[in-house]
């Protein structure tokens, strides 16, 4: 009897829900260069909701998980991580964020992707030094949000990483 009580009290969900970011960020060394980053987003991104397409079944409708979120907005989470690249010189680095949403192919297997615009600025100009497009996508470890957040983690280190190298190409 007491095994059945227990077992009516056990709850299988959360009461609130999960909050995520997109992993450590690595701390610029006080000696490099400032680098100003701004990351901006269209509305439909200006929330704090894990984006998610049943490619499959509705392409044209974009859902939302219920209990797992970002600790903020996908574009505060990316400038934190994009201001810790190191660069040689003062740089300023406008980030338009164009898509950053789970894409489920089929009920068994998702992909996250990630696509953005970089202008790169020197201090105190008006026009861009160069601009370039970005984009990243990862097959999920697992269809769900679990899986759409460890793959927006690895593909920020990626871009991290990209945006890195091309920064230092433009010297």
């Amino acid at each position: 009897m007491l095994m059945l009580i227990s077992g009516c009290s056990y709850k299988t969900r959360p009461d609130g829900a999960a909050l995520h970011d997109l992993g450590l960020i690595v701390q610029r060394n006080a000696e490099q260069a400032p680098l100003h980053v701004e990351v901006t987003a269209p509305e439909w991104l200006r929330d704090t909701r894990i984006h998610y397409r049943q490619l499959y079944l509705t392409p044209t409708i974009v859902k939302f998980y219920n209990l797992d979120r970002w600790i903020a907005q996908p574009a505060a989470l990316l400038a934190k991580h994009f201001a810790a690249i190191p660069v040689s010189e003062p740089l300023t680095v406008k980030v338009r964020l164009l898509d950053f949403e789970q894409r489920f192919d089929t009920p068994q297997q998702a992909r996250s992707v990630v696509a953005f615009e970089v202008e790169v600025y020197k201090v105190n100009e008006n026009a861009p030094k160069a601009r370039k497009t970005f984009q990243f996508e990862q097959v999920n470890i697992s269809a769900n949000a679990l899986g759409a957040v460890n793959s927006f983690a690895d593909l920020t280190e990626v871009a991290v990483s990209e945006m890195s190298a091309w920064f230092n190409s433009l010297r």
